[in-house]
């Protein structure tokens, strides 16, 4: 045998040793297929069509391909048929004669642009409230597998999935294929029917990629706290970070600071400014050991004259069914997707006495005729001692 050939050989074991150790002690280095936008679309894809004439910018989001499915838009209809097998950018000509183009939905897009029974938190908002929970994902070195526990983050009031599905992609990097769980999203709701819901979202973006990352429960909070408890035979704090979006939310953080970790981020996503301030006068009066960190104004900001709108409101939960099914027949009553009701409370439907409920007072900025998506939010971080 040459010098040559021998080297190679050898070379070629090294290589072997070093590949086979590598797959072993290093997940970081894991390769598995991406989802990209040269991806073909398949059943069960969802497809985002485009005018094909840059005058109509006007995007439809197909539900999720089948062979018998159609897609109707104002240009006329295509056959799911005529979309399975194309790839990102190809182009589909409707009945019509127009032609669409194809590509893979983004996360915002997939978010404003799928069904809904709840108000979803858009993309310019999730991306900011993830960014200010700070959160740097990387998978866990298998001696370290054992010994620490999972990053784990709670999200109350799951709602249409939206802000779930970016918290999920802002954790995936720490859950590779093949590995112990290295961080997870707990997301609660009282409604099975939104919960359910949202997990067909989740499980329909890009194939199901960030499905593994989020685990539902229909519960409130005090429940998912003892169950949690309860598994782990301890009460000791499990929850990196918790996000609140219900109409009370200051309900609950008495409960959810003893599960944060000391330095735990505790975020408060709300409409209106008053129910910050509430949060904060219920953790001052406990004394819990929470700091306001940032108090933060999300959506679009007037420059000048803004305006505020102040009423009040009584929570879904609270009215008798007597009174919700008067609301809803009502022609004024809130749109299903909101979880208060406007009411007054001196004379409704002929009552000579006031109801009387626990109300909410809106406080926020007024955006024309439109409908006001933003909000704001709230951040405290939990502090091993505070001084009383």
């Amino acid at each position: 045998m040459s010098a040559a050939a021998s080297l190679a050989k050898r070379f070629t074991r090294t290589c072997l040793a070093c590949s086979q150790l590598t797959s072993r002690s290093s997940p970081r280095l894991h390769r598995r297929k991406l989802y990209t936008a040269s991806a073909i679309f398949q059943e069960e894809d969802y497809a985002l069509l485009t005018s094909a004439r840059k005058q109509e910018p006007v995007a439809t989001l197909t539900r999720p391909l089948s062979p018998s499915g159609r897609v109707g838009t104002h240009l006329g209809e295509i056959l799911h048929t005529e979309i399975i097998g194309k790839r990102s950018g190809d182009t589909v000509r409707f009945e019509k004669g127009r032609q669409a183009r194809l590509s893979f939905p983004t996360l915002n897009q997939y978010v404003a642009l799928t069904p809904r029974k709840v108000t979803p938190i858009y993309g310019g908002e999730a991306n900011l409230i993830v960014s200010l929970l700070d959160i740097h994902a990387e998978p866990l070195a298998p001696t370290e597998l054992c010994s620490t526990p999972p990053f784990e983050i709670l999200e109350v009031g799951t709602g249409h999935g939206s802000l779930t599905l970016h918290l999920a992609r802002a954790i995936h990097a720490a859950n590779p294929p093949g590995t112990a769980a290295g961080a997870v999203i707990h997301t609660i709701d009282i409604s099975r029917s939104h919960t359910e819901h949202a997990k067909e979202i989740v499980n329909g973006f890009a194939r199901g990629i960030y499905s593994k990352d989020v685990q539902f429960h229909v519960l409130e909070v005090p429940g998912f706290l003892e169950r949690q408890y309860a598994t782990r035979q301890s009460s000791d704090p499990f929850l990196s970070a918790a996000i609140l979006d219900t109409p009370d939310s200051e309900q609950h953080l008495k409960r959810l600071a003893p599960a944060l970790h000391a330095d735990g981020l505790l975020a408060v996503y709300c409409p209106n400014i008053t129910q910050i301030v509430d949060c904060a006068q219920v953790v001052k009066r406990l004394n819990l050991p929470l700091t306001l960190t940032q108090t933060v104004e999300l959506g679009a900001n007037a420059s000048s004259g803004k305006q505020w709108e102040v009423y009040h409101v009584v929570p879904r939960k609270q009215l008798s069914n007597e009174v919700a099914i008067s609301l809803s027949e009502s022609e004024d009553a809130a749109s299903p997707e909101k979880s208060t009701v406007e009411i007054d409370t001196r004379r409704r439907h002929g009552r000579a006495k006031p109801l009387i409920f626990d109300f909410k007072t809106v406080c926020r900025p007024k955006h024309g005729m439109f409908v006001h998506v933003g909000g704001f939010l709230g951040l405290w971080r939990k502090m091993p001692n505070i001084p009383s």
